[in-house]
């Protein structure tokens, strides 16, 4: 059976209307114009899903799972969550890789926890541990024991702590040099010529 009303004719629930359901021939609007609007599952660890038509395909653009705490997926390679008036913040993953691109003004990743940290980590191995920490309590920047910074396309100079505390130039025959601002003017305080074996 089918309770069918014509276009541009409102469904209206409550004593004032609050809630209209109608289709104006083109779009349809679902509005509620007093108090909270509540979509709900009530089904034990059922789910909720949005679906669209995309071309031909109609694909689930949204899935709310309740069974891990209304965790919500965004369940489609290459489907994009953007940010922003003009999509200025682009996050999407297309089957190999995960991205986040900025397309206006700066980045800035903030911890306002009273001296809490931001850790980057990695799985190395199976283990997942920190790379880098920007540690809040002394403003310090810490990698872990052994772990090295390089600089270079081809690992050129490296810094990095294993026990002995090491500045490497790692490319043949290229020197190392420390240098100094002088009243504005840049200068070599040290200068390491390897081809010298100095």
């Amino acid at each position: 059976k089918q309770l069918r009303m014509q276009d541009n004719v409102q469904l209206q629930v409550g004593s004032s209307g609050d809630a209209q359901l109608f289709h104006n021939t083109v779009d349809t609007y679902f509005t509620n114009s007093n108090g909270n609007l509540y979509i709900g599952q009530a089904a034990a660890d059922k789910d909720i899903f949005v679906k669209v038509m995309d071309d031909t395909s109609y694909l689930t653009a949204i899935k709310i799972d309740g069974s891990v705490v209304g965790s919500v997926h965004l369940p489609n390679d290459n489907q994009h969550l953007y940010i922003g008036a003009s999509g200025d913040l682009d996050l999407y993953h297309h089957g190999g890789n995960s991205i986040i691109k900025n397309n206006t003004g700066q980045i800035i990743m903030m911890n306002t926890a009273q001296d809490q940290d931001i850790r980057i980590q990695v799985n190395d191995g199976g283990n997942t541990q920190s790379v880098l920490q920007l540690r809040a309590s002394d403003k310090a920047v810490i990698m872990p024991y052994d772990q090295k910074l390089i600089i270079g396309e081809s690992a050129d100079l490296q810094i990095y702590h294993d026990g002995n505390s090491i500045i490497r130039q790692a490319t043949s025959d290229l020197d190392l040099y420390l240098q100094v601002n002088d009243g504005g003017t840049i200068k070599n305080a040290i200068h390491i010529d390897a081809s010298e074996n100095a």
